[in-house]
C-alpha cells in the first residue's frame, strides 16, 4: 500500500481545485461585472466573508427603463454557500422584494408595483463551465404577493381617482438556467425557463376602497428563453421568447349603476418574442384559437360566446428616445371572429345578419419629437410630442359588411399653443346599410332609430356608384376646420 500514497496524494491535489472552482468571491464579482455592463446599479451595504461563504446585506439592484420608469429588487440579506461538491448555493434570509415605480412629475401622477417573494422557496446554484458560470434554479412551488397603486393626475382641474390592486401569484414545478460569462465577456448571457403551471389572483379597488375589478388568471406548460449582449451599460441588448400552451383570465368587471360584467378568456398556443436594443422594443405575439365569453346579467338571458382562429400583435416602442425624435408602429389581426350559435340565437334568431366569420387589422405609426424647452407637452410629464400619426391599414369585417381605411396627420401647434392635427382620413364602408338593415330586422337597432341614422350616414360619406358602398374623406385643416367630403365645416373652437 505504501508505493501507493504518493499516487493517492497526488490524486487528491490535482482534484481539490475542481471542487472549489467556484467561490462565493467569484459568484459576488460575476453579479458586479455583470450589473456594470448591463448598466444596473448594484450596491451591498455589507459584504462579510465566512469560512465557506459570503453574506451580503443590504442588497439592491436598480435599472433606470427611461421612459417605463425604474426597477428594482431588494434583498436584506443573501448567503452565498460553498458547497461541497464545489458549487456555491445562494439562500436568501429574508423575503425577496422586487419594485416598478414610474413617476410624471408634471403630471402630478405617479404608479407603483411592489411584489414580495418569501424566502425559503426553491434552490439557486452557481457551478463552474467553460467560459462563465451556470446558475440554476429547482423549485417544487413559487408564491409571490403584490401591491399596485396609481395616483390621483390633475388635468385641466379633472383628477383621476387613485386606484389600487392586491394580488397573488403562483408558479409550479420551475426549471431554470442561465449561463453567465465572465471577464471581458461579462454581461452577456443565455438561459431559460420552465413551468407547469401557473396562476395571478388581482383585486383592484378605487380611492374609496369600492371594487373595480377581480380577475384570476392561469396558464398550462409556461416556458421561455432569453439571450442578452451588453457592454458598458451602453449597449445592451436582449432578445427572447415565451410560450404557453394555455392561458384562461376569468373575471369579473364592476362599472358604476350596472350589474357585474363576468367573462371568461380561453387562449391556446400562446407564443411571443421580443428584442431590445438600442433604446427601442419590439414585440410580436402570435396566439392560437382564442374564446371570449361575456355575461350580462339582467341584460341577456345567456353570456355571448366570442372565438377566433388566430391573432397576433406587433409593437415597436421606444423605451429611451433619441435627442432627434423616435417612431412607434403598431399592427393587430385576428383571423376569423365568430359568434357562438348560443350566442347568435340570443341576439338574431332569425339569422337577419349575415354569420359569415369576421377579420380584423390594425396598422398604425407614429412619429414623436422632444418638447422644447419652454414648451408645455402635449402629455403632462411626458418629454416627447407627437408629431405625424399615420393610420396605414384598417379593415373590419363582420355581418357581410367591410370597412377600410387609411390617412395620416401632422401634428403641429396651433396659434393657442394647443396640438393642431392637420391631415386626411378615408373611409370605405361595403355592404353597410345592408348590415344596418339586418340589425334593424333583428331588433338590435330600434326601428325608430333607422331614418336618424341614415340621415347621419348621408352627412358623413356618399355613395360610391349605385351599389352599397359608402366612402367618406374626413380632412382635418388649419385652423382647427373640419372637411366632410370636400365641404368645409365650421372651425372647432
Amino acid at each position: 500500500m505504501r508505493p501507493l500514497l504518493p499516487a493517492l496524494a497526488l490524486m487528491l491535489t490535482t482534484a481539490a481545485p475542481l471542487h472549489a472552482e467556484v467561490t462565493a468571491g467569484r459568484v459576488w464579482q460575476n453579479w458586479q461585472d455583470t450589473a456594470q455592463a448591463w448598466g444596473v446599479t448594484l450596491q451591498a451595504r455589507s459584504v462579510t466573508p465566512g469560512t465557506d461563504g459570503l453574506t451580503l446585506g443590504g442588497l439592491g439592484a436598480e435599472l433606470d427603463l427611461g421612459l417605463l420608469g425604474r426597477v428594482r429588487v431588494s434583498a436584506p440579506e443573501l448567503r452565498l454557500q460553498e458547497e461541497a461538491d464545489g458549487a456555491v448555493s445562494v439562500q436568501a434570509g429574508a423575503p425577496l422584494a422586487i419594485s416598478h415605480h414610474a413617476a410624471f412629475d408634471d403630471a402630478g401622477a405617479d404608479y407603483a408595483l411592489d411584489i414580495a417573494i418569501p424566502r425559503g422557496q426553491g434552490r439557486l446554484r452557481a457551478s463552474g463551465v467553460p467560459g462563465g458560470l451556470r446558475y440554476d434554479f429547482t423549485a417544487p412551488r413559487l408564491d409571490w404577493t403584490g401591491e399596485s397603486r396609481m395616483s390621483a393626475m390633475e388635468a385641466e382641474e379633472q383628477a383621476t381617482p387613485l386606484q389600487s390592486g392586491a394580488m397573488t401569484g403562483s408558479a409550479e414545478e420551475i426549471t431554470a438556467h442561465w449561463l453567465a460569462a465572465e471577464g471581458a465577456d461579462a454581461g452577456t448571457g443565455t438561459g431559460g425557463y420552465e413551468a407547469a403551471r401557473t396562476s395571478r389572483v388581482l383585486l383592484r379597488t378605487s380611492s374609496d376602497g369600492t371594487e373595480i375589478a377581480r380577475d384570476t388568471a392561469l396558464s398550462e406548460d409556461h416556458s421561455g428563453s432569453l439571450a442578452i449582449e451588453a457592454r458598458d451599460g451602453r449597449d445592451l441588448r436582449l432578445t427572447g421568447d415565451i410560450r404557453r400552451a394555455r392561458l384562461q383570465t376569468q373575471g369579473t368587471t364592476l362599472l358604476p349603476d350596472i350589474a357585474e360584467l363576468p367573462f371568461l378568456i380561453e387562449t391556446n398556443d400562446i407564443s411571443s418574442s421580443f428584442a431590445i436594443a438600442d433604446g427601442r422594443g419590439d414585440f410580436d405575439g402570435r396566439y392560437g384559437t382564442s374564446n371570449l365569453t361575456v355575461s350580462l346579467p339582467g341584460m341577456l338571458p345567456g353570456p355571448l360566446e366570442f372565438s377566433s382562429d388566430a391573432m397576433r400583435t406587433q409593437l415597436d416602442l421606444p423605451y429611451a428616445p433619441g435627442p432627434g425624435g423616435d417612431t412607434a408602429e403598431m399592427r393587430l389581426e385576428s383571423e376569423a371572429l365568430r359568434a357562438s350559435e348560443a350566442t347568435w340565437a340570443l341576439v338574431d334568431p332569425d339569422a337577419h345578419i349575415d354569420r359569415a366569420p369576421g377579420r380584423l387589422l390594425l396598422d398604425l405609426g407614429a412619429a414623436f419629437t422632444p418638447v422644447a424647452p419652454g414648451a408645455a407637452p402635449q402629455v403632462p410629464g411626458l418629454p416627447l410630442a407627437l408629431s405625424q400619426f399615420e393610420i396605414r391599414d384598417l379593415l373590419v369585417a363582420f355581418g357581410g359588411a367591410t370597412l377600410t381605411g387609411a390617412g395620416a396627420l401632422d401634428i403641429g401647434t396651433g396659434a393657442d399653443g394647443l396640438p393642431e392635427p392637420v391631415g386626411t382620413v378615408s373611409l370605405a364602408l361595403e355592404n353597410g346599410l345592408a348590415l344596418l338593415d339586418a340589425l334593424g330586422q333583428a331588433g338590435i337597432v330600434p326601428q325608430e332609430q333607422m331614418f336618424g341614422i341614415r340621415m347621419m350616414l348621408g352627412v358623413v360619406a356618399t355613395r360610391d356608384g349605385t351599389g352599397d358602398r359608402l366612402t367618406s374623406e374626413i380632412g382635418l385643416l388649419p385652423g382647427r376646420s373640419l372637411s366632410l367630403n370636400g365641404v368645409t365645416m365650421p372651425g372647432m373652437p
